[in-house]
């Protein structure tokens, strides 16, 4: 029960920053040390974020339909 609502915080903790920050080629160690941060450390990460390089590469993605097991 307590890893899994870990688990739930650390996607919500990921899911914020990507809402704030570019998420371009993030490795699994920075994901991992994403996860450890507090949130003053995510606020301060964000404020070296841009909203238009975000938005720059996620004009990248192809805009297709998820795969059926992606689906909600």
């Amino acid at each position: 029960m307590i890893s899994r609502l870990r688990a739930q915080i650390a996607v919500r903790k990921i899911r914020n920053q990507a809402a704030k920050n570019e998420l371009n080629n993030m490795s699994l160690d920075e994901i991992n040390t994403l996860i450890k941060k507090t949130p003053a450390d995510l606020e301060e990460r964000a404020k070296r974020g841009s909203r238009e390089k975000f938005l720059e590469i996620l004009a990248k993605v192809p805009d297709v339909e998820p795969e059926e097991f992606d689906k909600l």
